[in-house]
């Protein structure tokens, strides 16, 4: 098989306030004329289709364009969604457009799609595996654990052993991965004290481990060790003095936990961070939440916002229905 391979269009893309969308046309004919010349199977478009999640009218049409002039030639396509892209609006007409042989990624749920395309020498699979960040990943994993019996719980503990056990002592990013998921497991299932064992054995791997010692510090609370908690969670913070997202989740644990006074220092870490970026907007805002001050928390939510942050919505959400307008939230 034949593949031709593109990638970072970065339809809709602006230069200086100037358009480069005529370019932008130039280029896509060219790519029309070497799918039909070079005679491929199929073209490869492997993200960063828009320049931005949401892209202007005009990009979209050219995209629509491009994309029919490919399967008007008989061209299969496989497209997948970037950084710069929006998922669910790459996503969107995924089933019509597969009928004639285009073919998106959908929303990352923890599998990969997989197309089969079959020629005189037999079958060949083709992933599409959109960007993903870690958030994403973890969110698609833990649903599957949190959805899961107390029996399945034991069944995902004793998997993740087996393959920690089949590493043969070498440590990397996956056994580091395999523990992470492991101790959830453990925690989902009642087992706390197993769940301590497996982040201390993550910190003894790596004293610096600022996850690991935030999590172990978090089984200590729901334990009811206070004391072993802040110690964790203060050896965290002092790692990362400028992650405002871990301020604001410490904070928020140990005012779950009724202790309102040792979360103070970590929320003032948290609102006296810098930065006017989309993250550190919403996590500044959700730390003026915490502390009960919605004024400043909308203002640097409604930034955030303005900056595309999706999480940041969520957020404003929470503000809202802490004022009693539920059905505003």
């Amino acid at each position: 098989m034949r593949f031709l391979h593109i990638s970072d269009l970065h339809i809709g893309k602006r230069v200086n306030e100037f358009s480069m969308i005529e370019d932008q046309n130039y280029i896509l004919k060219q790519i029309l004329d070497i799918a039909a010349a070079k005679r491929v199977d199929a073209v490869l478009i492997a993200g960063d289709i828009y320049d931005k999640p949401v892209p202007s009218a005009e990009a979209v049409q050219m995209f629509d364009w491009f994309l029919t002039g490919l399967a008007d030639l008989g061209k299969k396509v496989f497209a997948v969604a970037g950084n710069h892209d929006s998922p669910e609006r790459i996503a969107f007409g995924a089933q019509l457009m597969s009928g004639r042989g285009v073919y998106v990624s959908p929303v990352y749920d923890g599998t990969a799609f997989c197309q089969v395309l079959t020629d005189a020498y037999g079958e060949i699979g083709i992933y599409l595996l959109p960007f993903v960040k870690p958030a994403i990943v973890r969110h698609a994993l833990e649903g599957e654990i949190q959805s899961a019996s107390p029996e399945s719980y034991q069944e995902a503990v004793d998997s993740f052993q087996k393959a920690l056990d089949q590493s043969v002592a070498v440590v990397e990013e996956l056994e580091v991965d395999i523990c992470y998921y492991k101790a959830q497991a453990q925690y989902q299932g009642g087992d706390v004290e197993g769940a301590i064992e497996t982040y201390t054995a993550l910190i003894d791997y790596d004293k610096d481990n600022v996850k690991a010692l935030y999590l172990r510090g978090t089984a200590y609370l729901a334990q009811g060790q206070t004391k072993e908690a802040l110690a964790d969670y203060q050896a965290a913070a002092d790692r990362e003095k400028k992650d405002g997202e871990l301020h604001s989740h410490i904070a928020e644990n140990l005012i779950h936990a009724g202790m309102n006074q040792e979360a103070e220092p970590y929320l003032q870490a948290a609102v006296g961070q810098d930065g006017e970026d989309a993250e550190s907007l919403r996590e500044r805002g959700y730390a003026f939440y915490l502390m009960g001050d919605y004024d400043n928390a909308r203002a640097n939510l409604d930034k955030a916002i303005t900056l595309e942050d999706e999480e940041a919505v969520f957020y404003l959400a929470k503000i809202e229905d802490a004022l009693g307008n539920s059905q505003w939230a």
